[in-house]
């Protein structure tokens, strides 16, 4: 069975092929990569967004107290 199969064999384990899979597993996983970084910056801004309203707030309420 080898015999008729030793071809596959040779183009499986090429350095072009597995240098070739490298580079279409980097352009697949950079979208995904982006799309991590960009939710990650919604999360933060978000928090950050929500901190300074509490900030805000208690400025607001400190400052009705005379303090």
């Amino acid at each position: 069975m080898s015999m008729l199969t030793h071809h596959f064999d040779g183009s499986l384990r090429s350095a072009d092929r597995k240098s070739g899979i490298k580079i279409i597993t980097a352009k697949l996983r950079l979208p995904t990569i982006k799309g991590l970084c960009l939710g990650t910056l919604a999360i933060v801004s978000a928090g950050g967004l929500v901190a300074g309203l509490i900030a805000l707030r208690t400025a607001i309420y400190l400052s009705r107290l005379h303090y």
